[in-house]
């Protein structure tokens, strides 16, 4: 178990890195959902927005990436335990994630797009 121990905030900063170096190569929601974060910020500067909404809103938009990090690490762990083989009640919480996933993406991007958009 001490292998696992992290140690020191170097170490554990360098793990999170392997973890989002992992998860860009493993995952292609993770990769859109990064780019979509990116495309969020340069809307913002093209857009000509002040920094006290573009900055709001590319941090929202990165909740979803959170989320789906999250939701790919729970879905390795549950088939590398429990395979591949079909099951209903596995099913239910890979579709769970999923729309869990799909509600921080609808709200988070809309909340961003809104203090984009909106007036002063």
């Amino acid at each position: 178990m001490g292998q696992w121990k992290n140690t020191s905030l170097l170490r554990k900063f360098l793990f999170s890195c392997n973890g989002l170096k992992v998860a860009f190569t493993m995952e292609r929601a993770v990769c859109y959902e990064v780019c979509s974060s990116a495309t969020v910020l340069l809307l913002g500067i093209a857009m000509k927005r002040p920094l006290d909404r573009t900055i709001p809103a590319f941090l929202i938009s990165l909740l979803p990436l959170s989320l789906e990090l999250v939701n790919s690490a729970v879905e390795i762990l549950i088939d590398c335990h429990i395979g591949q083989t079909y099951r209903e009640d596995i099913r239910r919480t890979k579709d769970m994630l999923s729309a869990s996933v799909f509600v921080s993406l609808v709200s988070c991007y809309g909340v961003a797009m809104w203090l984009l958009i909106r007036q002063p």
